[in-house]
């Protein structure tokens, strides 16, 4: 969960373990705790402070670490050409989407594959 001072609050999870209404539920209930300012007073004190890490890598290490982003770039670049190349169809993708917040709220999910996709990975 993450809750910022400003009052925007959202959570970073990973979908396969955990559906979409669960955790829907989850986010309501915190957000229903934010409206009723119901919160314990004798809360545990903050953290310290978060610090930056600092590396200490030598040249051939940052080079590596170079050459390795520049990599997955590449990599990433051609998700979509590589997958139409092996299989000459633009496979199905699944993003989840959550309408909850609206009546009779659900989990929805949000395909992106469309001509228009398939006409760029076949150029």
């Amino acid at each position: 969960v993450i809750a910022g001072k400003n009052g925007y609050c959202g959570i970073c999870y990973e979908h396969t373990p955990a559906e979409g209404p669960p955790v829907a539920a989850l986010m309501e209930y915190i957000c229903d705790k934010f409206d009723s300012k119901q919160f314990d007073d004798d809360s545990t004190p903050p953290e310290e402070q978060v610090k930056r890490l600092d590396f200490d890598l030598n040249d051939a290490q940052k080079a590596q670490v170079e050459r390795s982003g520049k990599k997955m770039d590449r990599v990433a670049d051609d998700v979509d050409v590589v997958s139409y190349t092996f299989k000459r169809y633009v496979p199905p993708t699944y993003e989840t989407a959550t309408l909850r917040k609206f009546s009779e709220g659900r989990t929805e999910n949000i395909r992106s594959p469309n001509a228009l996709a398939e006409v760029f990975v076949k150029k």
